[in-house]
């Protein structure tokens, strides 16, 4: 998040970075390395989303599109380092708040969900292959897209998930009404984070 807020951070000692989401900037800064071997400046900046130097001035090239929808993006590599018992999921991007202390806005840009199939495909995996039994859910404001919690409960249910695993999130306080409160009660050893506006 550090360089997307401030780029003009970037230090002399770095080639480039990515600006934004990264999944697809970073394939493409990866081929041209492949290919190259070395980060050439008029390469770099046909890439969107990046950030350099050249001749000691900052150089950005434009925003790329956000992902959409975000099912495209794969499942973690999670084989790719070790996992703890509880674990973390990002399910959506965003927040639908600017609050000024925050530069989830200006990172991310608008609120985006991954569809509540997408995160029981992870949860199950998790749980299956890693034994997992405490997740906790990062999200900006996990609760933002309540037909998605919703969806996600008839889905963990579904799949005979919501007895192996509990679950953490953050919840803005003002956002707390008997509706949601039904729906977090069946959850099962939900712990919300509690967020003042």
């Amino acid at each position: 998040i550090h360089i997307t807020v401030m780029p003009a951070t970037l230090t002399k000692e770095m080639d480039v970075a990515v600006i934004g989401e990264g999944e697809e900037t970073i394939v493409e800064l990866f081929r041209l390395y492949k290919q190259k071997r070395k980060f050439i400046k008029k390469d770099l900046k046909k890439i969107k989303g990046v950030a350099f130097t050249e001749r000691n001035r900052l150089v950005l090239t434009p925003r790329r599109e956000l992902i959409e929808p975000l099912n495209k993006v794969p499942l973690p590599a999670r084989d790719l380092i070790t996992i703890g018992n509880p674990t973390y999921m990002f399910t959506s991007r965003g927040c639908p708040y600017r609050c000024t202390f925050c530069a989830s806005s200006r990172f991310w840009g608008r609120v985006r969900f991954f569809s509540a199939e997408y995160m029981v495909k992870e949860i199950k995996y998790l749980v299956e292959n890693y034994g997992i039994n405490r997740i906790d859910f990062w999200d900006d404001l996990f609760i933002a897209h309540r037909r998605r919690l919703n969806d996600l409960l008839l889905l963990l249910k579904k799949e005979k998930l919501l007895g192996k695993v509990s679950f953490g999130c953050m919840v803005r306080s003002n956002l707390v009404d008997e509706g949601l409160a039904k729906v977090l009660k069946n959850w099962n050893q939900l712990l919300p984070g509690f967020l003042s506006t």
